[in-house]
């Protein structure tokens, strides 16, 4: 009776551990397949990220180019770099909201990138809206030394969108890094 005793109570601790193994391994393969699936969120939320990103900093770009070919005229048109700088203001705007909402989930290389971008606009812009606001009040050498700081910052905003363009694409695996 009591070998019969403790053959139950071992294949029961068998049984038992054999369970606790079996519970524990699903426990784990549940949680690898639960953390796949939050990397896998978290880079098609960094892949819609990017597509903005890239989609504003080429728009900034292209506006910037498009006022520093206005301020190249002879009599360049206040009135059409005013209109161009509301464009840009709007597209600064976006891109800093979405550098800033989305800090947690952007690579550190990415963010110093779009930080560096934003600085660069910024002061384009502001540099811009001083001539377009003061442009009357301004003496000639004033005015040049403010073109040639904007074309300077295009230069730099020029430069940060390939920069962008290149971190983002080596970042989904699109361009050896």
């Amino acid at each position: 009776m009591t070998s019969v005793l403790l053959s139950g109570s071992f294949v029961s601790l068998i049984v038992f551990l054999f369970k606790k193994t079996i519970e524990k391994g699903i426990e784990t393969r549940f949680k690898e397949i639960e953390n796949k699936q939050r990397q896998s969120k978290i880079f098609d939320d960094q892949y819609e990220i990017y597509k903005s990103v890239i989609a504003l900093t080429y728009r900034v770009r292209n506006g910037s180019r498009d006022i520093v070919d206005e301020l190249d005229k002879a009599s360049y048109n206040l009135l059409f770099i005013e209109d161009l700088l509301k464009l840009q203001n709007e597209y600064f705007k976006a891109l800093r909201d979405l550098m800033l909402d989305n800090r947690a989930i952007l690579p550190e290389l990415v963010f110093k990138e779009l930080h560096d971008l934003s600085h660069a606009i910024d002061y384009f812009n502001r540099n811009i809206m001083i001539l377009a606001r003061q442009n009357k009040d301004l003496a000639i050498q004033e005015i040049q030394i403010i073109i040639s700081s904007a074309k300077e910052k295009y230069k730099k905003i020029d430069d940060h969108y390939y920069a962008m363009t290149g971190i983002v694409q080596s970042v989904l695996g699109l361009k050896s890094k």
